[in-house]
């Protein structure tokens, strides 16, 4: 059974209000994921929630608000399997099954996959429950210059819907229907 939170959310994006490690400035923008988020400490379905400074990373450029916490879990999960697992190289072909979500579509960003694939198959698998253990530090994770390419409009991090707050509801209704399309994002 898997474990559950009185407060559920794994990722979250804001200001740092206060850091008693002092790993990071208070007012600094930070990402958060994982690391109990959640499961065993309350999420990020909150205004504030606190997460360890080793499951954090901070975020120094300005895609808007939504687009940065599109990235958060998603990309930083691509990221991980294409670089880290796979080892992917330039010049290599990769074809991604299920790219309509916010996982595929992350993964995707810079990637053209060919419509036919030479023989052999590598498969892989990745937690993300691993991001800021000792095997996985959230530093090896480019987040910075993902949100940076974002930003720019390099990647196109934009979440398929943004809901209140007030509207979480409707949000988990959308997302229990299969009705998501992509990233949805809960905002404060």
């Amino acid at each position: 059974m898997a474990e559950a939170a009185e407060i559920s959310g794994i990722e979250c994006v804001g200001l740092v209000k206060s850091c008693p490690g002092g790993e990071f400035a208070v007012g600094s923008k930070v990402a958060a994921l994982m690391g109990g988020l959640g499961r065993t400490i309350n999420g990020s379905y909150a205004e504030y929630t606190r997460s360890l400074g080793n499951r954090c990373c901070a975020i120094e450029s300005n895609p808007p608000w939504e687009e940065l916490t599109a990235i958060t879990e998603s990309y930083a999960t691509a990221w991980a399997c294409l670089f880290r697992n796979l080892e992917l190289t330039n010049n290599q072909t990769l074809v991604i099954r299920g790219a309509t979500s916010a996982f595929g579509q992350a993964a995707l960003a810079d990637f053209y996959p060919l419509l036919q694939m030479a023989s052999g198959v590598y498969l892989t698998f990745f937690s993300s429950f691993v991001f800021g253990t000792p095997q996985f530090s959230l530093s090896d994770v480019p987040l910075q210059a993902i949100a940076e390419k974002v930003a720019a409009g390099r990647y196109k991090a934009k979440p398929s819907r943004v809901f209140r707050f007030e509207d979480i509801r409707e949000a988990h209704r959308v997302m229990e229907a299969n009705e998501a399309n992509g990233k949805l994002v809960v905002r404060l």
